[in-house]
Formats: C-alpha cells, sequence, structure tokens
C-alpha cells in the first residue's frame, strides 16, 4: 500500500481501488495461529515463510493429521472472521486511500460458512467504522468485480 501513498495528496476518485480483507488488512494467518493456540495449547505452529498453501487447515492437516477435522472446524468456528486482527498500520493506509481514490473493500466469504458474511460486516465496522462498511463487495468471484487498481 505504501506505493500508492507517495508522490503527495492529489485526489482522482476516477479511479476505483478493491482492497481485498484477509492477509490485506486482516492478518488471517496470526488469527488462525490463535485459533490453533488455543485449541492446541503447545502445538509448534508453522512459521509463515514455511507455509506453501492458501488454506492454513490444508498444511496443518498435512502435518497433523490425527487433528484434520479440528483444523478444518476453526473457520467456521463463530467469531472466527470477527475477532480477526487488523494488520499493522491497515487503518491509517485506507483512510488515506480512501481520501484519494473511489475505495472499496472487496472479499470472498466462506460458503460453508453462514455467519461469515455478516462477521465480514461487523470487522469492518469495529475496526474501520461504520462508513467503511458502506464500501464493502461481498462477492464469490472477485473477477467480476473491476477497478483501476486491483491489487495492493
Amino acid at each position: 500500500m505504501a506505493s500508492l501513498m507517495k508522490g503527495g495528496s492529489r485526489s482522482d476518485k476516477s479511479k476505483i481501488v478493491l482492497v481485498d480483507m484477509d492477509g490485506v488488512i486482516v492478518d488471517y494467518e496470526l488469527g488462525y495461529e490463535r485459533a490453533v493456540s488455543a485449541l492446541f495449547p503447545g502445538m509448534d505452529l508453522i512459521p509463515r515463510e514455511e507455509r506453501k498453501v492458501f488454506y492454513s487447515d490444508v498444511q496443518y492437516s498435512e502435518l497433523y493429521p490425527e487433528h484434520r477435522e479440528e483444523f478444518q472446524r476453526i473457520a467456521v468456528t463463530p467469531r472466527f472472521f470477527r475477532d480477526m486482527p487488523i494488520m499493522k498500520g491497515a487503518k491509517e493506509a485506507l483512510e488515506k486511500l480512501n481520501g484519494r481514490y473511489t475505495l472499496f473493500i472487496c472479499s470472498a466469504p466462506m460458503t460453508l460458512f453462514h455467519d461469515c458474511v455478516r462477521e465480514k460486516y461487523e470487522w469492518v465496522e469495529e475496526h474501520l467504522g461504520f462508513e467503511f462498511t458502506k464500501q464493502i463487495i461481498l462477492t464469490r468471484d472477485k473477477t467480476v468485480v473491476s477497478g483501476k487498481i486491483n491489487r495492493l
């Protein structure tokens, strides 16, 4: 996000900026690690630099196959998304981007978890404020949403 913040304070609201939630403004990895630690105190966590696959539960299940079902249940546990930590500097960066561009938070909710949509809205309201809830786009296929800058 830092590269977009350089170059003064010029505003260009004709540019639509789409910002993902998980792994961009929401520290999904830290949230999953906290959930694993709470469920299995003392279990060795997979260092982030050694994570090889997109879904955390898959790699943890490969390492600890006897706990596969528990790892799969973590992300569908109520409040899992709601209680995720915010990435350091994310709020400040979003506020600056929001002042310069037409900004939307674009995320794909899990299909297997019926509370995910509500929890993503609640997360945005708690960490970014109510006004940002008006700038959320939730879709199963983010490729159908177009913007001038799609990745930060």
